[in-house]
C-alpha cells in the first residue's frame, strides 16, 4: 500500500469510529468538517501522485462525508429539544435492553427484582421528563418514544407482580434453594458494582435497590423458616443474608456522604476514571476478537457497569453545567450504544445466524 492509501485509510478510520452507525443528531458537525477538510487537502496536495484507484476511493469517501455532514446538519436543525428527546429515548432503549438481557424468555421465579425495581424507577422518570418536554416542544418521534416507554413501564410493573406470584408456587427445599440462589445474585451484583471500588463513583440508589431486593429474599426465607423448613443449611443461608444486609445498610450512608461531600469536579473525574476502566476491559476482551468465542456474561457485566456510571453522569448533567462531565457522558453513551450492538452481534454469532 502506498503512503496515500495509508493516509486515506487513516482518515476513513476516524470517520468510522466517530460517525458510522451513530444517530446523526448526536454527532458533532465541526468534527466531521475537520475530517472532510483533511480529505480535501490530501486530494488537492497529492492528486498528481495518486494512482487511479486511490483517487476514486478518496473521491468516494469525500462524497460520503459530505452527505453525512448534510444529514447531521439537517438532524440538528430540529433544535435543542430534538436532541433532548433523542437522549431520553436512548436511555429508555438502554432500559429496555436490560429487560431483554435479564427477563425476556427467562424463568420468572429466578429473576432479579432489584434490577426490575430500578428499571421501573428509571422508566417512570423518563416518562415524566418526556411528558414535560412534549408540553413545551413536541419534537418529531417524541410521542412515539413516550408511548413506547409508557407501554414498557406497564410491562415491567406487571412482570414484577408475576415474578412474586411465581415464587409462591415453589415449596419446601426447592424454595429454600431458590432463595439461596437469588441471594447469591444480589451478592454478585454488590461485588460487581461496589467491592473494591471507590465510593465517590458509586451510586447509593443502586445499593438501596440491591439492599431492598436482598431484604425481600430474607423475608421469604424467614417465612419459609416459620413454616417449618428449619434445616441447618437454610438457617446458615439466612445468617449469611442477614450479615450482608448489615454490610449493605451500613455502606449506603457512607456512599451517600462521600457523594455529598466530594467536590463536583472530583466526582466527575472519578466517574470518568471508572468509565475508562470499563473501556480498557472491553478492549482487552472484545475488540478485534472472534465473536463466537466471546463471553456474553462478561459483556453484559461491562454494559451494566457502564450503564450505572452513565446514569450518574446524566444526573450530574441535569443538575450542573460541567463541560468535562458533558463530554464524558457523550462518550459513555456512544460506548453503551456500541456495546449493546456488539452484544447483539455476539449473540447472533453464537446462535449460528
Amino acid at each position: 500500500m502506498s503512503q496515500f492509501g495509508a493516509q486515506i485509510d487513516d482518515i476513513h478510520t476516524r470517520y468510522r469510529a466517530r460517525f458510522a452507525g451513530f444517530p446523526r443528531i448526536t454527532r458533532d458537525p465541526d468534527e466531521l468538517e475537520e475530517i472532510l477538510s483533511e480529505a480535501a487537502k490530501l486530494e488537492s496536495d497529492s492528486s498528481t501522485a495518486m494512482d487511479a484507484d486511490e483517487k476514486a476511493r478518496l473521491a468516494e469517501n469525500r462524497s460520503l462525508y459530505e452527505r453525512e455532514l448534510q444529514g447531521i446538519r439537517d438532524a440538528r436543525a430540529q433544535g435543542p429539544a430534538a436532541l433532548v428527546a433523542h437522549r431520553l429515548a436512548t436511555w429508555a432503549n438502554f432500559v429496555q435492553a436490560r429487560y431483554a438481557r435479564y427477563f425476556a424468555g427467562q424463568t420468572r421465579r429466578t429473576r432479579d427484582l432489584g434490577i426490575l425495581a430500578e428499571m421501573i424507577e428509571d422508566s417512570d422518570r423518563l416518562v415524566s421528563e418526556m411528558e414535560a418536554l412534549a408540553s413545551r416542544a413536541n419534537t418529531p418521534d417524541l410521542q412515539q418514544a413516550l408511548e413506547t416507554t409508557r407501554n414498557n413501564l406497564a410491562i415491567y410493573r406487571v412482570e414484577r407482580d408475576r415474578i412474586r406470584e411465581d415464587r409462591k408456587k415453589v415449596f419446601g427445599a426447592d424454595r429454600g434453594t431458590l432463595f439461596a440462589n437469588l441471594a447469591n445474585d444480589q451478592f454478585n451484583r454488590y461485588r460487581l458494582h461496589f467491592a473494591n471500588k471507590g465510593r465517590i463513583s458509586r451510586s447509593p440508589r443502586l445499593l438501596e435497590h440491591i439492599n431492598d431486593a436482598l431484604n425481600e429474599i430474607y423475608q421469604g426465607m424467614q417465612a419459609l423458616l416459620d413454616d417449618g423448613f428449619n434445616t441447618e443449611v437454610h438457617k446458615k443461608n439466612m445468617q449469611l443474608v442477614k450479615n450482608n444486609l448489615d454490610v449493605y445498610r451500613d455502606e449506603i450512608p457512607k456512599v451517600r456522604t462521600m457523594r455529598i461531600e466530594s467536590p463536583l469536579n472530583e466526582r466527575v473525574g472519578a466517574l470518568g476514571g471508572a468509565a475508562n476502566e470499563v473501556f480498557a476491559e472491553y478492549r482487552s476482551h472484545f475488540a478485534g476478537q472472534n465473536r463466537k468465542t466471546r463471553d456474553l456474561t462478561l459483556l453484559g457485566n461491562l454494559i451494566e457497569q457502564l450503564f450505572q456510571i452513565g446514569k450518574q453522569m446524566d444526573e450530574i448533567d441535569r443538575a450542573h453545567d460541567n463541560d468535562m462531565n458533558a463530554k464524558n457522558l457523550g462518550l459513555v453513551m456512544d460506548m453503551l450504544y456500541l456495546y449493546h450492538r456488539e452484544h447483539n452481534l455476539v449473540q447472533q454469532e453464537k446462535a449460528g445466524n
